[in-house]
């Protein structure tokens, strides 16, 4: 894995949150936050940024 990629994930995941497509946007940003914590460990900023997203996004598809 490179940092690319769960930053790519991530993205992904960011823009279908932005169009308010939260299931996309949960399983997108479930996919990076893995990612990010395969690569760094889940305490490290980048695997925690991603969890942080992810909580958002499931959140607002609780919402729905």
């Amino acid at each position: 894995l490179t940092p690319h990629y769960h930053a790519a994930l991530n993205t992904l995941g960011l823009t279908y949150y932005s169009e308010k497509s939260f299931t996309n946007a949960c399983h997108w940003l479930e996919k990076g936050k893995s990612a990010a914590e395969k690569l760094y460990g889940p305490n490290h900023k980048e695997a925690i940024a991603a969890a942080n997203h992810l909580l958002l996004a499931q959140r607002a598809l609780e919402e729905c």
